[in-house]
């Protein structure tokens, strides 16, 4: 009987070891529970200050991305072709660009007919010598027909005889010009045949 009642009791102590495992185990379980519902649970003015922040920086990075090109110097077309900067002229942008119809002038030579098509864009420094421009538009015309049909095709050939050329141009418009002037000239075609 010693031995069952030994064997009784060896019975008992674990019974009530595994109780307090469970118990505990249960008690783990919990606490784990718990400390998970806290990270999760936080107060509702945390977790709406974190969605609006998160939208607020998802909207200005977008707003970057869209609004760049509808807010930089990008050229405006108007009603008579001529394109306009979106703000004043600063260094090292573009200026307003006033586009000439191609002509097709006589060269100055002796033996044979030689041609030259040129189409070119003005640059200007203000709206108001568009206005002018549109007013002088005739007499400009014919005093660049006069000074390219002056020039024989060899002397229009070369890159620097075209930069001669292009300041000539200008010289020669801002003569006639008094509201403002004439900044560059952009040749975009220039053919001789």
């Amino acid at each position: 009987m010693a031995e069952e009642d030994k064997a009784k009791e060896k019975e008992k102590k674990e019974r009530k070891e595994e109780a307090k495992e469970k118990k505990g185990g249960k008690k783990k379980k919990e606490k784990g529970k718990k400390a998970s519902k806290k990270i999760f649970n936080l107060p509702p003015y945390l977790f709406w200050a974190g969605a609006v922040s998160l939208i607020l920086i998802g909207a200005y990075l977008t707003a970057d991305k869209i609004a760049s090109p509808l807010l930089s110097n990008t050229l405006l077309k108007s009603k008579k072709g001529v394109t306009q900067p979106a703000s004043s002229i600063k260094t090292g942008e573009i200026g307003i660009i006033y586009p000439l119809e191609p002509l097709i002038v006589n060269l100055d030579e002796e033996r044979a007919t030689r041609y030259l098509k040129i189409s070119l864009s003005l640059e200007v420094d203000n709206q108001e010598v568009v206005n002018e421009l549109n007013t002088l538009k005739p007499r400009l015309i014919d005093s660049l027909i006069t000074l390219l049909s002056n020039k024989k095709s060899t002397e229009i050939q070369s890159i620097e005889d075209k930069k001669k050329i292009r300041r000539e141009i200008i010289a020669e418009f801002n003569k006639r010009l008094i509201k403002g002037r004439v900044i560059n000239v952009y040749f975009s075609e220039f053919i001789i045949q």
